[in-house]
């Protein structure tokens, strides 16, 4: 086991120590003071509620969870190992047409159903690329960015229809303009 910050092991080490001189200290005090008040042979009839045991427990435990809290602070690793893995993949997005025509029966079930089909399909043959949505219908809605997470990407596809975007005619300008800023602003970032 390793620890990433082990300068708190330390802290904790010194913390513990603190606590211990802290409550010799008191218990000193306690008993210097009890000392001055009470005569000697009347000590034991006057402290006999108080149950040395259960203090010492209690300090006892208070002690373990102030060391398992330093302990935690220095994050204890283990079972793991760091592998760089370089690969190289490529950014698809895929811009999809929500408007009302999308709606048209001449495709069984339908120009949309039948574009999301052919999306999926597509994905599930690819490994280790990023894709993303870009709806529109006149204007152009980021619906998924770039990600490597198919699951994501899939359940925002099935989510798609032609409510996504507020109607317009559409034209092919708005998609190609936000899959250029997409792009651009996905270059030389790192993906997770």
């Amino acid at each position: 086991m390793i620890f990433a910050a082990p300068g708190w092991l330390l802290g904790g080490a010194l913390a513990c120590t603190a606590m211990l001189w802290l409550w010799r200290r008191y218990d000193r005090r306690q008993q210097a003071a009890l000392a001055r008040f009470v005569a000697e042979h009347l000590r034991g009839e006057l402290t006999q509620s108080i149950s040395v045991a259960r203090r010492r427990l209690q300090r006892g435990l208070y002690l373990l969870a102030l060391a398992l809290l330093f302990a935690t602070l220095a994050r204890p690793q283990w079972g793991f190992r760091w592998e760089e893995i370089t690969r190289r993949g490529n950014d698809i997005v895929f811009a999809i047409d929500t408007s009302r025509s999308m709606t048209t029966p001449d495709v069984k079930p339908n120009r949309l159903a039948r574009a999301k089909l052919a999306i999926d399909d597509f994905v599930n043959q690819l490994d280790g690329d990023a894709v993303g949505i870009v709806a529109f219908a006149g204007t152009a809605f980021l619906a998924c960015p770039i990600t490597l997470d198919y699951g994501a990407f899939h359940e925002t596809l099935g989510a798609i229809d032609t409510n996504t975007v507020p109607r317009a005619a559409p034209t092919w300008r708005a998609p190609s303009t936000r899959h250029r800023r997409l792009c651009s602003a996905g270059r030389g970032a790192t993906r997770s």
